[in-house]
């Protein structure tokens, strides 16, 4: 609906952003999520009220309050230029009227009780499969070796593994110490320069790039497309699907709907949230309200935490 408005707003961001694609992209993917509901109610989705808002948001059917926080804050923007435009009836932007509580009331609840894996359950996730390469990815991010863009354990290689289950992450320019568990996770992904995969018919082999005998986590394989090793967002990428594949392919008895690697970055922190906690005698939730949380996840995790976005999400857990 109104379409040649949406095309002003976006050739509008386009000049503000001097031509970035991710941005038009963005939006031209939101105004396609949302134009159903835009014909169901007969008006642009600048003109929707409160009600219609969180209907659209629940039907998004998204487990993060994050990700709707997100989608809030474009449509507000393109609510605004509207009514710069004197585009709407009431001269209202509705979307900023929409507190977290709300966000919060209006993810799906049935995938996001699964969102916390407690140390146990991503014990068993890694141990059903025998890719050290996913193992070291899943607990790696558990315990909060991850950087920007992945990019702690895109780079670590063979000589950052010290002694005492000790590692050198460049990113940071300093040891950490991880898990036994971990730290042999990484030794053998290291080692590792074939995985096989179980098939329904027959199993297959892949065999790993000689370059590639470095790394921990090995990222280019002989018999696939060409990789270049400085491209940040395709090392991402690869790193994400390795992760992604261990939850993919797990048979056990664990419910993982909803579950992805940023919840499990995150199950990681709120485990940590949990363990620091204890061994300071403190209830979880008096230590996640301390300055001292803040500043322990920061230095772990590389990760400051913003309380309400994290309550939203995990407050039933604390308490």
């Amino acid at each position: 609906m109104n379409e040649e408005r949406k095309k002003r707003y976006l050739e509008y961001r386009d000049k503000m952003f001097q031509g970035e694609d991710t941005v038009e992209s963005q939006f031209v993917r939101l105004f396609e999520q949302i134009a159903p509901f835009e014909k169901r109610l007969n008006k642009d989705c600048a003109e929707f009220i409160e009600p219609e808002i969180l209907d659209f948001f629940k039907y998004l059917n998204t487990t993060s309050v994050a990700t709707l926080r997100n989608k809030q804050s474009q449509f507000a923007g393109y609510t605004d230029w509207c009514i710069s435009e004197r585009l709407v009836p009431d001269n209202q932007d509705h979307y900023r009227a929409i507190t977290i509580d709300q966000l919060a009331q209006s993810v799906n609840k049935i995938a996001s009780k699964n969102l916390y894996l407690t140390k146990e359950d991503v014990y068993e996730l890694c141990n059903s499969t025998n890719s050290y390469r996913e193992k070291a990815v899943i607990l790696g991010l558990y315990e909060g070796i991850k950087g920007e863009n992945l990019s702690e354990l895109i780079n670590l290689r063979r000589e950052d593994l010290e002694e005492n289950n000790r590692i050198y992450l460049k990113d940071r320019g300093k040891e950490v110490v991880v898990s036994p568990r971990l730290y042999q996770y990484f030794k053998e992904a290291a080692d590792e320069m074939t995985i096989t995969y179980q098939g329904n018919a027959r199993n297959r082999t892949t065999y790993f790039l000689s370059s590639e005998k470095d790394k921990v986590i090995k990222l280019a394989v002989k018999s696939g497309v060409s990789f270049n090793p400085e491209d940040v967002m395709e090392a991402r990428i690869r790193i994400y699907r390795i992760g992604s594949n261990a939850i993919k392919n797990y048979s056990g008895l664990m419910d993982l709907r909803g579950v992805r690697l940023q919840s499990i970055y995150e199950s990681g922190i709120l485990n940590f949230i949990f363990e620091r906690s204890e061994q300071l005698n403190m209830a979880p939730m008096e230590y996640f309200n301390s300055p001292l949380m803040i500043e322990e996840v920061k230095e772990r995790f590389q990760k400051r935490i913003v309380r309400s976005l994290f309550l939203s999400r995990y407050q039933n857990y604390l308490e």
